[in-house]
């Protein structure tokens, strides 16, 4: 399965990291893509092309409403 997952993966340990760590683990494909970095268009690309997406929100940084048509 491809994940697409946007969260805050900076911090050496952090709740994204461990889930996404356990999703690969378990043999998924998983697309981390920062928050506070990620364009709307990158973010709309991986979700199109996911199976399951994945939001954990701290930074409410990228405009997710410029990701839809």
């Amino acid at each position: 399965m491809r994940v697409g997952y946007l969260g805050n993966f900076e911090p050496e340990w952090s709740t994204e990291r461990d889930i996404l760590l356990a999703l690969e683990s378990l043999g998924h494909v998983v697309i981390p893509m920062q928050e506070n970095r990620t364009s709307a268009a990158v973010f709309r690309s991986v979700a199109l092309g996911s199976d399951l997406l994945l939001v954990t929100g701290t930074w409410d940084s990228i405009p997710l409403a410029e990701s839809v048509p």
